[in-house]
């Protein structure tokens, strides 16, 4: 859900109308994405919303799987079908009811908050050094910071929530575009730390001062040309 393609999903999954190729023949096939699609993983899956959260919110139904079995039973499937096959099924059907009164009353899923707090979450983790960068990162005329002020700040921000942070090379080659995005700011090259040059902004601070003036004396150099 994170690499490049992968927003054909929003299109698949949001009554698009998009064109199938034909094989061995010439010419499209008109296509409806109006397609359920459900994608399993065993980790954290994150998405690229490019700024696109609310079409991701508006798809995504989030299910935890949280309790695993105490003992591996290969046989698991076998043993319920052949001891709950009926109850299974009466219990999908049920669900199913659920849903059709949730589309006939509210015209859509009615999710609990614990549900839509997943979703919001996904999302915020998908975007962190964005989510960052608004929460972590004020104008300020009288101060500057360094780009490695902010990937330490960065991380500590992920691991306080639970996220997983971008990579640091990652996160190195965002941020130049990001802050003069998000607050009309340009990189400089010679903001001065502990009697060295660094990389960084002025007239920004962080809310956090425990990652001002370069705590651990080293940067994280990513080349331009990357």
């Amino acid at each position: 859900m994170n690499r490049r393609g992968a927003e054909v999903i929003k299109s698949l999954s949001g009554g698009d109308p998009l064109s199938g190729e034909l094989k061995g023949k010439n010419g499209e096939l008109p296509i409806e994405g109006n397609f359920n699609i459900v994608i399993t993983s065993n980790k954290r899956l994150r998405a690229c919303v490019d700024e696109d959260n609310d079409a991701y919110r508006r798809r995504l139904k989030i299910v935890l799987f949280k309790c695993p079995a105490r003992r591996e039973n290969p046989n698991l499937a076998e043993e319920i079908i052949a001891s709950e096959a009926s109850g299974v099924i009466n219990w999908g059907l049920q669900g199913l009811l659920v849903l059709e009164n949730d589309f006939e009353e509210h015209g859509s899923w009615q999710l609990t908050a614990e549900q839509w707090q997943r979703i919001d979450d996904l999302l915020m983790e998908s975007d962190s050094l964005r989510a960052y960068l608004k929460d972590g990162l004020a104008p300020d005329p009288t101060s500057n910071v360094t780009s490695n002020e902010i990937i330490l700040a960065y991380n500590a921000y992920c691991q306080e929530k639970g996220w997983q942070a971008q990579p640091d090379s990652v996160a190195m080659r965002l941020i130049p575009a990001l802050i003069p995005e998000l607050f009309g700011v340009a990189r400089s090259n010679d903001i001065r730390r502990n009697g060295g040059v660094r990389r960084g902004y002025r007239g920004l601070r962080l809310e956090d001062e425990t990652y001002a003036n370069d705590p651990d004396g080293v940067e994280f150099y990513v080349p331009d040309r990357l």
